[in-house]
């Protein structure tokens, strides 16, 4: 099968469709032990509050993101779900092989 595609965009890509969801994820898989305030996670990936609640939705959806109460607030944190598990795995598993890539490389 060719590049050309098959005119279906994969799960994946739609997921990822912006950096700054990939930024968010990426905070999300960084702090994935204790849930933070949207303002908090906005400011560590580099987004604004906008963008963070116009992907919110998508991403809760995907069971990637889940919101919680804490004490008196509430906040987000990375969903206990099989996609964030596979998540924690994928990223786990490319922190190995660019370790294993820069030792050959040295």
């Amino acid at each position: 099968m060719g590049l050309e595609g098959n005119g279906f965009e994969p799960e994946i890509a739609l997921v990822f469709e912006t950096g700054a969801v990939a930024s968010l994820v990426s905070v999300l898989l960084d702090i994935r032990d204790e849930p933070h305030s949207a303002s908090d996670i906005c400011d560590h990936a580099g987004i604004s509050r906008g963008t963070f609640y116009e992907h919110a939705d998508q991403l809760k959806e995907y069971g990637i993101l889940e919101q919680v109460d804490f004490g008196s607030a509430s906040g987000y944190r990375l969903a206990e779900t099989e996609v964030a598990a596979k998540l924690i795995e994928l990223e786990c598993e490319l922190e190995d092989h660019r370790a294993d890539v820069l030792e050959t490389e040295t």
